[in-house]
């Protein structure tokens, strides 16, 4: 795997110099691999506690030994979110719904799997094109990925 730096617009291999940047110049890595997001430092945090501490906190409010208020405080988990894990509100999960469903996913890992010991060669390309094939033969549309339905390379490089 080639590394690549973008520098000033230029396309740079690993192994070749350029100048330092200075203060205020962008100059980002990339290695190839899918993109990951990553909190902004200083921006504002959401679940920085553990299943354990909640279950607790929670356990403390319903068994009368604490109040909201000072099992918030005790647990450091903000009072809206003990209120609404009490009242059971906002259950869903966070972000943009799942294109595939768990079991169409192992179906896809399976068959990449058989594929392979057959020995025939199968890259994120040709996953990417059978997760298309699965999705036209199902009559789905997926918005984020295009006019074609085809995904893109980073959800290939995710899905494993």
């Amino acid at each position: 795997m080639t590394h690549m730096f973008i520098f000033r617009g230029e396309t740079l291999t690993a192994g070749q110099s350029f100048p330092r940047p200075r203060e205020g110049i962008s100059c980002h890595f990339f290695s190839g691999m899918a993109r990951t997001w990553k909190r902004k430092p200083g921006s504002r945090v959401y679940g920085a506690y553990t299943s354990e501490t909640l279950k607790a906190a929670l356990d403390d409010i319903k068994s009368g030994h604490m109040s909201l208020t000072k099992a918030s405080v005790h647990h450091k988990i903000s009072k809206g979110t003990l209120f609404n894990k009490m009242k059971q509100k906002h259950m869903y999960s966070v972000g943009r719904p799942l294109v595939f469903s768990s079991e169409e996913e192992e179906a896809m890992i399976e068959h990449m799997t058989t594929v392979a010991e057959w020995g025939f060669s199968f890259d994120s390309l040709d996953l990417r094109f059978l997760a298309k094939h699965l999705l036209d033969k199902q009559g789905r549309r997926v918005k984020q990925f295009g006019v074609d339905n085809m995904p893109s390379a980073d959800w290939a490089n995710n899905l494993a």
